[in-house]
């Protein structure tokens, strides 16, 4: 799979310097997505959702200034096995561009191939469901912080 640029009439345009970390979440498994979503919310975390693979590549965001490939999520948690496009077709593409954003893969259905596989192409983290959501917190935390731990963050007067 090759990703191309495509020709969004509306970019998400943010400043990372005073947003929340964006996490792009996809699952087919609509309870899982919830859950995995209210977690890192939970947590401070912007989080769009994906039904699937081809909803996550309408997520995943191009620029091509400066000629480099950046991304507008920080990281990028996806199940491995979804209709239409798969998470290792996503992961596959990403580092066919020299994608920046870290990917965590999540599957019920591992075996040693897969995981080796992954991480030849670069993941951050493949977890195997059902997993403890701490794992995935902590996988996500590696990658970028809460925003509570993040540099020059203000505590929210909630």
């Amino acid at each position: 799979m090759v990703l191309t640029n495509p020709d969004h009439e509306q970019r998400l345009i943010r400043d990372p310097s005073k947003s929340r970390p964006r996490v792009l979440l996809a699952d087919d498994d609509r309870t899982v997505r919830f859950s995995l979503s209210q977690a890192l919310m939970d947590e401070g975390y912007e989080v769009l959702q994906a039904a699937d693979g081809v909803d996550l590549l309408h997520l995943l965001e191009f620029d091509t200034v400066d000629e480099n490939w950046t991304a507008s999520a920080d990281v990028v948690v996806s199940d491995i096995r979804m209709p239409g496009v798969t998470g290792m077709e996503i992961l596959e593409g990403l580092t066919s561009v020299d994608w920046a954003t870290k990917v965590i893969l999540i599957s019920a259905f591992l075996d040693d191939k897969v995981k080796a596989q992954a991480h030849e192409m670069g993941v951050a983290a493949v977890l195997e469901k059902p997993f403890p959501l701490q794992a995935l917190l902590d996988a996500v935390h590696r990658i970028v912080p809460p925003p509570e731990l993040q540099p020059g963050h203000e505590a929210r007067a909630d």
